[in-house]
């Protein structure tokens, strides 16, 4: 009985993403994009529900993504609202979502993706501390942007899309740099096959499961080494 009320939670709370009405929607500066939350952005206030943030992408009044995967949070976690009450766009393409976004902007580290495949990707959605959305990224292209620090440890996750609809399914990678460096962070993430790479130059890092005391996420010289 339990597993069947589950069951049908879960999927009433599925529907109803799918169906629920904008709560946000932001054009990029020249309204090539628009980003549009949907789903719900506050955590549920009873156990035993979870609630989703998902979002449609428009590009050029033609929407091109429906109904992407952001975000789910319980009544244990934060949620969208909480976590991310601000937005800005960094560039036409690239959307920042985050708390205090002008007094993170001091002391930055860095952020290089790109894509090493032969495909362009629709989008890819980033956790770096805050969410960031970048959408278009061209075969075997670059771009560096800089991404709020992260304080005692560091955060870098990342899923996306091609263009033609291929999933690029979650990494992510912590970095436990315990306030130490004196050097601001520089993170890479590569799209390389149909897979994310993320590693920094400055670190070692760690992924899934790995011990303190052995890392699996190795300090790379440059961030092209990744895509080799």
């Amino acid at each position: 009985m339990f597993l069947a009320t589950m069951a049908v939670v879960a999927s009433v709370a599925f529907w109803s993403s799918a169906q629920s009405p904008v709560w946000l929607s932001t054009a990029s500066p020249n309204n090539t994009y628009t980003l549009q939350l949907t789903g719900n952005s506050r955590r549920p206030k009873t156990p035993f529900l979870e609630h989703e943030a998902r979002f449609h992408l428009i590009k050029a009044g033609e929407r091109v993504v429906s109904n992407a995967y952001v975000d789910s949070y319980d009544w244990f976690d934060s949620d969208f609202a909480g976590m991310y009450p601000e937005h800005k766009w960094l560039n036409e393409s690239t959307v920042r979502f985050g708390d205090e976004l002008k007094k993170s902007e001091g002391n930055p580290d860095s952020l290089t993706i790109s894509n090493a495949t032969d495909k362009p990707l629709r989008y890819l959605k980033v956790t770096v501390r805050d969410m960031l959305f970048v959408f278009d990224v061209s075969p075997h292209t670059t771009t560096r942007l800089s991404v709020p620090h992260q304080r005692w440890m560091s955060w870098v996750a990342a899923e996306g899309a091609f263009s033609d609809g291929q999933s690029i399914p979650f990494d992510g990678v912590n970095f436990f740099h315990h306030d130490q460096l004196t050097v601001p962070l520089q993170y890479c993430l590569t799209v390389s096959g149909g897979s994310i790479r993320i590693a920094s130059t400055v670190m070692d890092g760690y992924k899934g499961d790995a011990k303190l005391e052995k890392p699996n996420a190795p300090k790379i010289a440059r961030c092209e080494d990744l895509a080799l």
